[in-house]
């Protein structure tokens, strides 16, 4: 498993006891494992939750969410996961607190990522509209027209919307013509 250097220093200034005491330590793995991230519930505050360091904890935070979300991903379980950690250098101890929670937490990361699926939409229509011509009075005339473009899937209760310009809407066009000359080959 291969991460980003961001996360990295992350986990590092996670593990250093200096940085980051064990109390914090703790309710910080806690609050990753009871987030709302894993548990679809309304978020915590960490503003309110950690009143020092609230930019450290932040960003331990995330770096610890992304690395055990990567680590579910990978299908890593707790004893791999200690091996990945202990090839860092960190304490023995933070990294047994992390794969006890991670073990018991494992299933709900499972279920997190398999909700996310890993099938892509199809889509079976497009409708569009022009917004609205967009000027400047005071330089000159920009001229640039936005569409709003609404994809609809297969699945009714799903749509994309978004709104793009000229250009871009001719080169979803053209991405479009192509995929479908793209599928007529392979029928």
């Amino acid at each position: 498993m291969k991460l980003s250097d961001e996360i990295q220093i992350g986990l590092r200034r996670l593990f250093n006891s200096r940085l980051i005491g064990e109390d914090h330590f703790k309710a910080i793995v806690d609050s990753v494992m009871s987030s709302h991230i894993l548990l679809d519930q309304d978020p915590e505050d960490l503003n309110s939750k950690f009143t020092s360091k609230i930019d450290i904890t932040k960003e331990v935070f995330s770096s610890l969410v992304t690395f055990l979300t990567e680590s579910a991903r990978n299908d890593l379980d707790s004893t791999a996961l200690g091996t990945f950690l202990r090839t860092m250098n960190f304490d023995d101890g933070r990294i047994e607190y992390i794969c006890t929670a991670y073990a018991k937490s494992k299933h709900l990361f499972d279920a997190k990522l398999k909700s996310y699926g890993h099938n892509l939409l199809k889509i079976k229509s497009a409708n569009w509209k022009l917004l609205f011509c967009v000027k400047n009075n005071t330089e000159s005339e920009l001229g640039e027209q936005l569409y709003n473009i609404q994809l609809a899937c297969e699945n009714d209760s799903q749509k994309i919307n978004f709104v793009c310009t000229l250009q871009e809407l001719e080169e979803l066009v053209t991405g479009f013509k192509d995929m479908s000359r793209h599928a007529q080959n392979f029928r």
